[in-house]
């Protein structure tokens, strides 16, 4: 994604910051694209996508595995990277650390990276140092395919499965390991022919919409309705 892209003009940290601000500004409105909660033993992870006229702005990214978590904002600025500032928590000798890191970026090329181990809920009161950081590291196309359930996230008829009274579609993606479990309410064409079937339409690749909700104090990914890919 990175290497494809024309040269950008330098920006200066305060520069970025303005655009950074200018994103976040609240009056600003967005077509808003949340993927669904991929789960991978014991990863999670979903991102947000936040467009103006097929325009990225902005990706959000939630992680969280048995040793550590974050939320991840990657600001976009000509279809490039320019801003990272990522929360989270990560372990330590000791215990655990909450941090902030904060990722300026020019042409692909990190200018300049900080970081701050947040001690209490002040997080104005953070004290950054400077650090040196990998960018190679970084997938900025995970979050688009997450959104757009391509690549790692391309989900597959995998089966249904019933617990108690509740019945789940099963979704999920034999390489990379990622399943999705979403809760059915209602049935409709696309389940009904994955119901009627099951052993044909094994692996078959199905774009799923989804809807996070609260029910009974239990947050559950709602079936909202689906098709089959290249049908």
């Amino acid at each position: 994604m990175l290497g494809c892209q024309t040269q950008q003009k330098e920006l200066s940290e305060a520069e970025i910051d303005q655009i950074v601000d200018n994103i976040t500004d609240p009056q600003h409105l967005y077509d808003i694209a949340q993927s669904m909660r991929f789960t991978r033993n014991y990863e999670q992870y979903d991102a947000t996508e936040y467009s103006t006229n097929d325009t990225v702005s902005l990706y959000v990214e939630n992680y969280e595995d048995e040793d550590k978590m974050y939320n991840r904002q990657i600001f976009f600025y000509d279809n490039q990277p320019i801003f990272i500032n990522e929360i989270g928590y990560r372990p330590t000798n000791d215990g655990e650390e909450q941090y902030q890191q904060k990722i300026y970026i020019n042409n692909g090329k990190v200018s300049s990276a900080y970081e701050g181990i947040i001690k209490d809920e002040n997080i104005k009161n953070i004290k950054f140092k400077k650090i040196k950081i990998d960018l190679t590291k970084y997938d900025f196309d995970k979050p688009k395919n997450a959104v757009n359930q391509k690549g790692d996230f391309e989900m597959k008829f995998g089966e249904f499965l019933s617990v108690a009274k509740d019945t789940y579609l099963i979704l999920d993606n034999k390489k990379s390991k990622y399943s999705v479990a979403l809760f059915i309410i209602e049935g409709d064409e696309t389940l009904n022919t994955l119901f009627e079937n099951k052993e044909a339409l094994q692996g078959k690749t199905v774009f799923a919409y989804h809807e996070f909700v609260n029910m009974g104090g239990i947050n559950r990914m709602l079936y909202k309705g689906s098709y089959f890919v290249g049908d």
